[in-house]
């Protein structure tokens, strides 16, 4: 397993910024991708072909990203900008935005309705699917429902505390480690974000001598620890999903609150590329590594390689690997 850090970028760092806004220059700039698509009558459900073109829908053999919205919203427009990034160049994979019908909210029944939909519209995989809070409930449920095995990575986005799953079902989920060896990137946002801000205000504030209101102060901030590890271990142990030698990373977004997907689409898109490029790779681990084939001995992950060489040689050689090329 790898993990990373995504550092501000292209954002306001400022503390007095509003933090769920801070990366909105992003989300307008990639949204802009979105101009001249011609969304059908029905925009529920919307499958977008990539910005290079092409002729075919189901026999297209490039990955198709399916998008897993959270609760009390749908795919568009919070998710407009990672849509644009995704297919764009140099990624130009397809995009299948699927929205719940408010009737239909349990998990059973929608991931049925999505399997339906996708085997009469002929829509194949390989798939890539990507989960936002609520959402992520969903996506397990339609990776366990895969008996084609045509998912090939996933990557959670601010999910694993959202609910949703019987609790049979999900330890019935982790028991099965249901992803296999596929590959699956966790990324955590900083839920706490504005919690955080106004305590470092109140802090701040404090006058010289004020003891009471320091004291209250270090119990709020001790509270505030506490919530962080109960948050920070509820979405790691999503990793538990993988089989051991499955690759998979933890990806922390610390400037960024609970809306990865609308205020920081580069980093969901860099995290699709991410697994596209560990389809069919396995973790070289031994017997004696830790219990969830956790090992920081083996490598300097690939992202320590130039984002764009990386993302530009994704679909290459991941299109080479569907066609049984040599790599």
């Amino acid at each position: 397993m790898s993990a990373k850090t995504y550092s501000t970028s292209g954002v306001n760092a400022d503390a007095d910024a509003d933090p769920d806004a801070a990366s909105s220059s992003i989300a307008k700039n990639t949204t802009e991708a979105l101009n001249g698509i011609d969304f059908p009558p029905d925009s529920r459900h919307r499958l977008l072909l990539p910005n290079s073109g092409t002729e075919t829908v189901g026999d297209d053999r490039r990955p198709l990203v399916i998008c897993f919205h959270g609760s009390g919203e749908s795919c568009s427009p919070s998710w407009d900008g990672l849509v644009g990034l995704l297919r764009g160049a140099p990624l130009s994979l397809r995009v299948f935005m699927y929205d719940r019908r408010e009737e239909n909210t349990g998990v059973v029944g929608t991931v049925g309705e999505m399997w339906e939909y996708l085997r009469k519209e002929g829509i194949r995989g390989p798939y890539v699917v990507v989960a936002h809070s609520y959402g992520g409930a969903f996506a397990r449920g339609f990776v366990e429902t895969d008996g084609d095995e045509e998912v090939v990575g996933v990557v959670l986005v601010e999910t694993g505390q959202e609910g949703g799953l019987d609790a049979e079902v999900e330890e019935r989920q982790y028991g099965r480690r249901i992803l296999g060896t596929k590959p699956l990137s966790v990324v955590r946002g900083n839920s706490l974000i504005r919690q955080w801000e106004d305590l470092r205000k109140a802090e701040a504030a404090v006058e010289v001598g004020d003891e009471l209101k320091r004291g209250q102060l270090r119990q709020r901030r001790g509270m505030l620890e506490v919530w962080d590890k109960a948050d920070e271990e509820m979405k790691r142990k999503q990793l538990g999903l993988v089989e051991k030698k499955g690759k998979k990373r933890f990806v922390q977004v610390p400037d960024c609150g609970h809306h990865v997907v609308r205020d920081r689409p580069d980093v969901v898109a860099e995290e699709v590329a991410w697994v596209l490029e560990n389809v069919g790779k396995i973790e070289d681990i031994e017997d004696d590594d830790n219990e969830d084939g956790v090992t920081e001995r083996n490598r300097e992950d690939v992202i320590g390689r130039k984002k764009k060489e990386r993302l530009w040689g994704v679909w290459g050689r991941f299109k080479r690997k569907l066609l049984g090329l040599k790599m």
